[in-house]
């Protein structure tokens, strides 16, 4: 079996947003279902998983973004696995568009976790090692001409955006709350009239813990940035006051609170690189 696999796409009217273009996160969100299919189809799905009491979780994941594909366009995505250690194993992304032309590639890293206990598993030891039959090696590997998945730092404090609830749309098979309802959420910060003048041109989500229903989420912003210039802008409080023609960066911390407990724990970070457009 070949080491990369390819998995057609489609836009449908229901993924698209205003622009008549793919959402950021049903982008996302079939990146990740295309890692479910190649690792299916080598005995690494999380149905197989599960028959065994394991199960892939998500620990970083970082996407850029040239541009999304118009409602009703066909794409691909291609997947591979980049390498794999004891605890964690990196794998990448590439979306093509029907001629061939790549809009957006991606990195991420995933553990395998103890279903019961929650504990990362050691791959090289699941299925006598299997794992190291997927990787590319020599001629075979890809280069992908972005930076690896950021550990996404910041300074403290940081003002509170928001506090949301969460329910039954927001949790997925694992009965923890869904990688891509975080991505929705923080991009449900910015208005609509901020999504009018701009694109994500690079986001990095690092998951620290598992966070679950009914959980609340609290948002926190560190000042914004330019880019270029790594100046800071002095209003965090407001994602509304920028007005530059160059990339700005923002991160964004996630943390959550049990409705059985008043202790606040960490359980995601969000950079956020944005894109002036004129439409």
């Amino acid at each position: 079996m070949h080491k990369i696999g390819k998995y057609p796409f489609r836009a449908e009217q229901f993924m698209c947003n205003f622009r008549k273009q793919l959402f950021t996160s049903f982008l996302i969100n079939q990146m990740l279902c295309a890692a479910d299919l190649h690792s299916t189809e080598r005995d690494f799905g999380t149905e197989q998983l599960a028959k065994i009491n394991k199960t892939w979780v998500l620990s970083r994941f970082a996407i850029e973004i040239k541009d999304l594909p118009l409602r009703h366009s066909n794409y691909n995505i291609e997947t591979w696995v980049e390498n794999a250690v004891r605890f964690f194993t990196n794998r990448n992304f590439r979306a093509t568009d029907s001629k061939g032309n790549v809009f957006a590639i991606s990195k991420s890293i995933w553990a395998m976790l103890d279903i019961t206990t929650r504990q990362a598993q050691n791959l090289l030891d699941i299925k006598d090692g299997a794992i190291k039959n997927f990787i590319l090696q020599g001629d075979e590997k890809i280069e992908l001409p972005m930076n690896k998945t950021d550990r996404v730092t910041f300074e403290e404090p940081m003002p509170l955006l928001r506090t949301i609830d969460t329910y039954y749309n927001d949790v997925d098979f694992n009965g923890h709350i869904n990688s891509c309802r975080y991505i929705e959420h923080v991009l449900d910060l910015f208005s609509m009239d901020w999504h009018k003048n701009h694109i994500v041109k690079r986001l990095d989500i690092v998951f620290v813990s598992e966070a679950h229903c009914p959980d609340q989420l609290n948002f926190y912003c560190s000042p914004p940035k330019y880019a270029d210039t790594q100046s800071h802008i002095e209003d965090a409080s407001s994602l509304e006051t920028i007005d530059s023609e160059g990339d700005v960066e923002y991160k964004i911390k996630i943390t959550k609170k049990s409705p059985h407990s008043n202790e606040e724990i960490e359980c995601c970070r969000v950079k956020l690189l944005w894109r002036k457009i004129t439409l």
